[in-house]
């Protein structure tokens, strides 16, 4: 709690922000915490894999009321706590870092490091004798902030708590592994079976940065099995293609665009996934925090920005998971439950509407609207339907969706949820002869884009689809930033999305291009349309 307010502890791992720390400037600092915000993050935990940081890293956050769960600069193995002299040296460390950093109001806990307990002696030091880090986590620095930071939490590391350092009931956990198979493994959808009270570091797999970016670290036309782009790749391929492979499509035949492009949607649905699960579970969990915010390199890797500070697609998955007032979809025996998750200062009031349609709209399952009052602060589940699993073409040829409307009609959160993976939209697995599924898979999206002037730097895109488009992505010229991007646009409606152009200069309709991830999963050639006055269309 703050101030008597109980907060939702949402954000991700900070890292250094450069592999050469000296490189790490005063603006790249202020974009990347700026950028924080901008999520809907409220904490950051300081690995303790990295270092204490610069004081401007530690003066933004306070400035801008960013909670720090910061671990001490230990990490992933034991430590020689039987030699005196290294003893001193870290009684040492810890008694100047403390002086430093103590007066900072955005720190919130201290813990002893990252992950060393649950690495003996069941993981990577089953062999040692003894827990060789004990006197430092559980000693010299509990010690030390006890005498020098006395109003502060200490935890001997992260995680900790209960019979196993990861356990669900006690503590603080980190990502979830209760499957012994990679194809296990590879289903994210178990992470809504954690309980877990508060989940200091989540991932589920990685994902490119733009290609911009790319050509930026490489400095050559990429080549994905080449030294130097397996180099940029964090565990090489083990966190990208498996599940690719599982989710979408073989990794090894999609073309470079495709490739960059699905890596990144499927990390957004996953993640947004996950955020929603530890979200709408307020009562019992109090934060979830992502592995990991930034990037130290140009990598394939696990963060909703890239090293030259581009957004992902999963920056946009985040943001809207993580908006003040969320919907939320749980998959239950015989059907969906529908719940509202409210983090804000106000209660929400409004209705709900929802059911099932077919790609282009028509009416599958039609639900009652119903009135809805969430009080601030809390998750409550606001419906349940009944769906089933019907027949195979019901799967792969509907989805689910609902919107809460306020009294003036406004959309105050909405959301989908698809029967099938992006793999079954793609129908890369037939179960039946492909004839059987003609007419009935996502079509591509016939998208119509126009774009009206705000004032100076500052434009409203509006864009419509005729069927459901799922991720569509802006692409605008550099220094053009929207609000929004791979976002849904439900059949026969319009997103409109404000952009900030940086500069002076004039936006037109010629500068936009709108795709939707439909182009990818269909079979038809996408057809992207523009227009100017009156929605004029034209086909690429």
């Amino acid at each position: 709690e703050i101030n008597g307010r109980k907060i939702f502890c949402q954000g991700a791992n900070w890292v250094p922000a450069d592999s050469i720390p000296a490189r790490v400037s005063k603006d790249k600092y202020e974009r990347l915490l700026t950028e924080a915000l901008n999520l809907n993050y409220n904490m950051l935990r300081v690995w303790g894999g990295g270092i204490y940081e610069n004081p401007l890293f530690y003066s933004l956050c306070d400035e801008k009321g960013i909670m720090l769960f910061h671990d001490f600069m230990f990490a992933c193995e034991m430590y020689p706590d039987d030699d005196p002299v290294f003893l001193k040296s870290v009684e040492d460390e810890a008694v100047k870092v403390l002086h430093r950093l103590r007066n900072h109001p955005s720190i919130m806990l201290w813990t002893g490091g990252n992950e060393f307990e649950e690495g003996w002696p069941d993981i990577w030091h089953k062999c040692t004798d003894r827990f060789y880090i004990e006197k430092i986590s559980r000693g010299v620095l509990p010690r030390a902030v006890r005498k020098l930071d006395p109003d502060r939490a200490y935890r001997s590391c992260s995680p900790t708590g209960g019979p196993h350092p990861r356990s669900e009931f006690y503590g603080d956990s980190h990502t979830p592994t209760p499957n012994a198979t990679q194809r296990e493994i590879l289903d994210y959808k178990t992470y809504a079976r954690d309980v877990t009270r508060f989940i200091s570091e989540f991932y589920y797999m990685t994902s490119c940065p733009s290609l911009e970016t790319i050509r930026e670290y490489l400095d050559s036309d990429p080549d994905r099995q080449s030294r130097a782009w397996l180099h940029h790749t964090n565990v090489q391929h083990s966190n990208i293609n498996p599940p690719l492979n599982a989710l979408y499509k073989n990794p090894d035949n999609l073309p470079l665009d495709e490739y960059i492009e699905a890596s990144q949607v499927l990390h957004g649905e996953t993640v947004k996934f996950i955020y929603d699960h530890y979200r709408r579970r307020l009562d019992t969990c109090g934060g979830a925090l992502l592995w990991m915010f930034n990037d130290c390199w140009g990598t394939v890797g696990w963060t909703p920005i890239d090293y030259c500070l581009r957004r992902k697609a999963l920056f946009y998955y985040i943001k809207r998971a993580l908006a003040p007032v969320s919907l939320v979809f749980r998959e239950e025996e015989g059907g969906l439950s529908i719940w509202v998750v409210n983090t804000s200062r106000d209660r929400v009031s409004g209705t709900l509407h929802s059911g099932r349609y077919k790609w282009r709209g028509e009416v599958v399952q039609k639900e009652k609207a119903r009135r809805i009052d969430v009080a601030a602060g809390s998750s409550q589940q606001v419906a349940r339907v009944h769906t089933g699993l019907g027949y195979l073409w019901n799967q792969i040829g509907s989805f689910y969706y609902a919107t809460v409307v306020s009294k003036r009609g406004e959309t105050i959160c909405e959301g989908r949820h698809l029967f099938t993976s992006f793999r079954g939209l793609a129908c890369v697995e037939h179960s039946l002869s492909p004839e059987y599924y003609r007419g009935i898979t996502l079509p591509a999206a016939r998208l119509a884009t126009g774009i009206r002037r705000l004032g100076a730097s500052r434009y409203e895109v509006t864009v419509k689809s005729d069927v459901l488009a799922l991720a569509v992505k802006l692409s605008l010229p550099d220094r053009a930033v929207p609000e929004d991007n791979y976002f849904d646009i439900f059949p026969g409606t319009s997103k409109t999305v404000k952009v900030k152009t940086g500069d002076a200069r004039t936006l037109t309709s010629k500068d936009i291009r709108t795709e939707a991830f439909n182009r990818y999963i269909s079979p038809e050639n996408e057809l992207v349309c523009r227009y100017s006055d009156g929605f004029k269309e034209r086909t690429r």
